[in-house]
């Protein structure tokens, strides 16, 4: 006769905790939830590489936490105002992805800083995604757009 194995029960308290966070990360944009993946792997790989180079400083550490801290604050920030004024966009998830291309790089860097050996391709690919995420695709803008399309003296000045 076929038997099921005995479940594993939990004590409530640790039920609800458990069922409290996997909520919390249900709800939460996908993001959002790559952004604190990548917080972790960068603290992590931080502190290999402060180790490795004999330079591990608990109070480093704990700044790096705090700015990460500030992070998530301007993330939800910009996504509870972004709400607030029914804007269709969201504007939290596009901060959290600028965030994440910030913190591929910092993973990186500190992968470097440990020794491994990494592609100057990658290193290009995503300086130019920062760029991207930090200040927008390149444009094309007049230097002058009050003078646009106004002919111009050999002096510079525009002639009437």
């Amino acid at each position: 006769m076929f038997q099921l194995p005995p479940l594993i029960i939990l004590p409530r308290p640790v039920a609800w905790i458990i069922a409290s966070i996997v909520s919390f990360w249900l709800s939460i944009s996908s993001a959002v939830q790559f952004l604190l993946i990548l917080m972790a792997l960068d603290y992590s790989t931080g502190l290999i590489a402060g180790a490795i180079e004999k330079k591990l400083s608990s109070d480093k550490a704990w700044i790096g936490i705090g700015r990460k801290g500030l992070v998530l604050l301007l993330v939800t920030a910009t996504h509870v105002a972004a709400k607030a004024l029914s804007i269709e966009y969201d504007l939290g998830s596009l901060i959290a992805t600028a965030y994440c291309v910030s913190e591929l790089i910092s993973i990186t860097e500190n992968c470097a800083r440990s020794g491994v050996r990494v592609p100057a391709k990658l290193l290009e690919l995503l300086e130019k995604a920062r760029d991207i995420a930090w200040k927008g695709p390149e444009r094309r803008v007049n230097p002058d757009p009050t003078f646009a399309g106004v002919e111009r003296r050999g002096n510079g000045k525009p002639t009437h």
